[in-house]
């Protein structure tokens, strides 16, 4: 059997000395096991240390690996320690270098032919200086998701070290965790400035419990010590604290250090070079960490939802959220990077994770400009930037969220382009859209949701549009049409318009002209000016030069308040930032831009009855499904929060109505009725500005269409006199082609 070398603080010399006469290391197998050398600063008893040592032990147990070791190796000793070890024959030598970065990275370059595996906060360096970091935040998310189940209070507690990024990480996965079954969630957070001190651990843990939290996450030793003397439960990180907590600790967001250990032996083998990041390989997909829990501690309804997340994150899922999850003053390579690498990291891996990048984009089609920033790039772009964080991360499922909701038709054409390459390459692709013809394109499978179930299955090849949209909705579905109308009196101009926002060309001499009792369609891909022009309508901006005129007066600096009580109805493009606020009861929300009027405030006091009465109806009329008026409004689906939105407008009878991709995320039954009551909306005699990128929605709704391309807009064409061709070459800004 191979030995273990257990060596004391003091026994360093003669642990290296072991190493080279192999006295303490006698041979099991034919083919010699690599010599590998533990460095551990701290005891290996230690949670850290100890995940590092139990790894080591193992590969020496199986075989893999001679090891010794020595622990409570610090300061200026750490490196003369390498340096022994590698004097002495080690091949691999494990440890940490966070306090010597520097002089470690020295002592590789000293023995290129020895790899060190270390702990740090910086990159790999050369050819045999490779690194890891500690990332069980997936595990965590899992416990946070019982932890949301067994709750009473509603307010846990998270005690961290320092907030560095893997500590911060760790804490927001549990976060995470917990607001994915328990929205109303309240979280208290603290660090206590060390990486090991229990009794500061212990206090600050008590502070949160006399705060009301009745569970504790501990990112720190000595968190699940406050949790056992108040009679709480806790969750501990790292290692298994059930055995020694068995009342108060149900789960543990457990990290593994094999799966990297093996990544570098096996590059060692290989003959390839360890300098390298060998932090990925502690994702739960690749055995490097992953919940344990005490099944009994934990309630049964509260087990399966956690499994199927559990199954989802080992299977290597990616997620492309309806809604970006991006930094519009980064760029594309920083977006990318966020969250990958220490606060305290002494070189960035930028060059590797755009050497990866570019692979990626060539690999799949995903042309996007990395140094490009990101508040920059049309929506389509954004779009292929949340595809490349997928799988700059290795994913191999590929959720995409209503990924065409704001594309435009080449758009949407390029994205299916790439998808069938990603296929192809053997990725599986979930794709979830209300837009039936898109679906039918792209899908080989079609699954039909009604209600939060499963009503159908169908091989795309063998369904129809039709069929699918009855399906969704339970009854037939037809889109109302458009009738001719007679246009009223102008409500709103504008001549010459140009706006500038930070320095920035947006809006260039721009004009249209809308009436009452007509629809102004305006087309274009994503990130030519629609944006600011709808700010524009609404007050959010002002014009630099031009003439805008609403109601026969002429407008300069009114702010959105004043518009809306002038009668200005909006339905912002971005639901989410400018059309309501998450936290706040849908009641709340339905009267947000009008809680001023009389009906619904009195000498500084909200009516809410009057509003709660509005908001009822509101519901009801617009069939917004999800809560009722006390429902946080975050709560609702994207499609429910749009419906909440058009419906507080249109109860209002505007006269001008601004509608910014106004069906964007509805399904098909939501959309025929959206449509019908903007038309219902221009019959009463209300000017409708139509901005929208879907080109069907355009024809159906507008009695005249302007293009914008580069903040410019084309004269204005009817709509009954164009075709796909035109609009084309419209959008492509071939104007004079297109006449």
């Amino acid at each position: 059997m191979t030995k273990i070398g257990t060596i004391g603080r003091r026994g360093f010399l003669l642990a290296s000395a072991a190493v080279g006469t192999g006295l303490l290391l006698p041979r099991a197998f034919a083919q010699a096991p690599l010599k590998v050398a533990g460095l551990h600063a701290s005891p290996v008893e230690n949670a850290w240390n100890s995940r590092l040592h139990q790894a080591l032990q193992e590969a020496a147990r199986d075989g893999a690996i001679d090891y010794v070791f020595s622990e409570g190796v610090g300061g200026t000793d750490y490196a003369r320690a390498m340096r022994e070890y590698a004097e002495q024959g080690a091949k691999l030598i494990v440890g940490e270098s966070y306090a010597v970065e520097s002089e470690a990275r020295q002592v590789a370059a000293d023995y290129p032919d020895t790899a060190f595996l270390m702990g740090s906060s910086g990159g790999p360096a050369g050819d045999n200086f490779g690194t890891f970091g500690t990332w069980n935040h997936e595990a965590a998310y899992l416990a946070g998701m019982l932890a949301g189940k067994m709750s009473e209070s509603g307010i846990f507690g998270s005690v961290g070290a320092i907030p560095i990024p893997e500590v911060n990480m760790l804490i927001n996965g549990f976060r995470a965790g917990v607001d994915a079954v328990r929205p109303d969630a309240k979280h208290l957070i603290g660090f206590i400035g060390t990486f090991f001190d229990p009794p500061k651990a212990r206090e600050a843990g008590l502070a949160q419990i006399d705060a009301g939290a009745d569970i504790l996450f501990g990112e720190r030793i000595g968190t699940a010590d406050a949790a056992k003397e108040r009679g709480i439960k806790a969750i501990g990180s790292l290692i298994d604290y059930t055995p020694r907590y068995p009342d108060t600790v149900f789960a543990n967001a457990m990290w593994y250090f094999r799966p990297i250990l093996d990544a570098a032996i096996a590059d060692m083998q290989a003959g390839n070079p360890t300098g390298k990041n060998y932090t990925p390989f502690s994702l739960m997909k690749e055995g490097g960490n992953d919940i344990v829990f005490e099944k009994s501690m934990v309630p049964a309804d509260a087990v399966d939802p956690m499994e199927e997340k559990r199954a989802a994150i080992d299977a290597g899922v990616g997620m492309v959220h309806q809604h970006f999850t991006l930094a519009p003053n980064l760029t594309v390579l920083e977006n990318v990077m966020t969250g990958t690498e220490s606060l305290f990291g002494w070189r960035s891996r930028a060059g590797a994770a755009r050497d990866k990048l570019t692979a990626l984009a060539e690999r799949f089609g995903l042309d996007v400009d990395l140094d490009a920033r990101v508040g920059d790039l049309s929506v389509g772009e954004q779009q292929r930037v949340e595809i490349l964080k997928a799988l700059y991360n290795d994913a191999r499922i590929l959720i995409l969220d209503e990924p065409t909701a704001v594309l435009t038709q080449p758009e949407a054409q390029r994205l299916f382009e790439i998808l069938r390459v990603m296929a192809a390459e053997g990725l599986s692709l979930i794709f979830i859209s209300h837009k039936l013809h898109e679906v039918l394109a792209a899908a080989d499978r079609v699954v039909v949701l009604r209600a939060g179930r499963v009503v159908a299955e169908r091989a795309a090849r063998d369904t129809s549009k039709n069929e699918l949209a009855e399906l969704m909705v339970g009854r037939r579905v037809s889109r109302p049409v458009r009738e001719a109308g007679a246009p009223g009196e102008v409500m709103l101009t504008a001549e010459g318009i140009a706006v500038r926002v930070d320095g920035v060309r947006r809006l260039v001499d721009c004009g249209f002209t809308l009436r009452a009792g007509e629809t102004l369609g305006i087309i274009g891909v994503s990130g030519n000016g629609q944006t600011t022009l709808a700010h524009l309508v609404s007050g959010l901006v002002h014009a630099n030069k031009g003439k805008l005129t609403m109601f026969g007066v002429r407008r300069g600096r009114e702010n959105p308040r004043r518009l809306v009580s002038l009668g200005i109805g909006r339905i912002p493009e971005d639901r989410n930032s400018e059309g309501m606020i998450g936290d706040f009861a849908l009641w709340e929300n339905a009267v947000l831009e009008r809680v001023r009027q009389p009906r619904f405030s009195r000498f500084g006091f909200v009516r809410r009855d009057a509003a709660k009465a509005f908001c009822a109806g509101v519901i009801e009329r617009f069939d917004v499904r999800g809560g009722t008026s006390d429902t946080r409004t975050r709560l609702l689906s994207g499609g429910n929060m749009q419906k909440l939105i058009f419906g507080r407008n249109l109860a209002t009878a505007p006269k001008i109505l601004l509608a910014a991709q106004p069906t964007r995320g509805l399904d098909e039954g939501a959309i025929a009725a959206v449509h019908e009551e903007i038309l219902a909306a221009r019959r009463a005699g209300t000017a409708v500005l139509l901005i929208s990128v879907d080109l069907d929605e355009v024809l159906a709704l507008a009695d005249r269409v302007q293009a914008i391309v580069k903040g410019r807009l084309s004269d204005p064409v009817a709509t009954d006199a164009i075709d796909a061709r035109r609009l084309g070459l419209m959008m492509a800004g071939e104007w004079g082609k297109a006449a």
